[in-house]
């Protein structure tokens, strides 16, 4: 359901950030209303083993979160992501991930930011591409110098 331009709408971009080097993860928002901006950014402890292979969308999700948590209960949001399995499971309500093993951590990021959507009056979700949106870009930025590692930092 598209929303009225009329309305005043919360624009969020979001992006996640997985380094395999170091098994750390990050995560970068943008939120635009009424003209103003508001930048966020979260650095996720390094990943045990069992749960690396759902870094990058434990990232992705962390940063939704991160985002709806700037945003006031019972908001239009407009929330931009590029992970289409993190988009379809939005939709979904539900993870559909299809790794055996452990997906607790993953499960429990998505929880956070479902319950987060679920507290909005509607939330529209958009596929972007990559970083071709400044906006956007400066949420992978964001991502990306969260997901770092101390040493690299120095």
């Amino acid at each position: 359901m598209p929303m009225s331009k009329s309305v005043a709408v919360y624009d969020a971009w979001c992006d996640g950030s997985y380094r395999d080097a170091h098994h750390r993860g990050g995560a970068g928002w943008v939120v635009r209303h009424d003209g103003a901006l508001h930048e966020g950014q979260q650095s996720l402890p390094p990943l045990d083993k069992p749960f690396r292979p759902h870094g990058s969308d434990i990232a992705e999700i962390t940063a939704i979160v991160g985002a709806l948590q700037t945003i006031p209960t019972g908001s239009l949001v407009r929330l931009r992501l590029d992970c289409q399995n993190v988009l379809e499971w939005m939709k979904a309500g539900r993870v559909t991930a299809r790794s055996k093993g452990d997906i607790t951590p993953l499960q429990n990021a998505f929880t956070r930011a479902h319950l987060l959507a679920q507290s909005m009056d509607h939330v529209e979700l958009i596929k972007v591409s990559g970083a071709r949106n400044e906006l956007h870009g400066r949420a992978h930025v964001l991502s990306r110098t969260a997901s770092t590692s101390p040493k690299s930092q120095r």
